[in-house]
């Protein structure tokens, strides 16, 4: 009985763990989601002062896209959307 509310009380603490490091993953990944969109709306106004073409905003700054759909698909996987 001691050994099992032992036990217990060390799985609990490691959920306490589990649950921190991930609410802290999850603000750094808010933190770079809120950078990369600033950076999106930063070429997007540049794009628009410059009448480029579409097609050319996704070579402007291909790293920066990739990135949000990453952090995106992260975000969907980790809410289970």
């Amino acid at each position: 009985m001691a050994r099992d509310l032992a036990d217990m009380e060390r799985k609990i603490e490691q959920l306490k763990t589990n649950q921190q490091q991930t609410a802290s993953d999850n603000s750094k990944a808010i933190e770079e989601l809120k950078t990369s969109h600033e950076e999106i709306k930063r070429v997007l106004a540049r794009v628009s002062e410059q009448n480029l073409p579409k097609a050319e905003i996704c070579q402007t700054n291909p790293i920066s896209i990739r990135k949000i759909n990453g952090l995106m698909d992260w975000l969907r996987s980790m809410t289970g959307g």
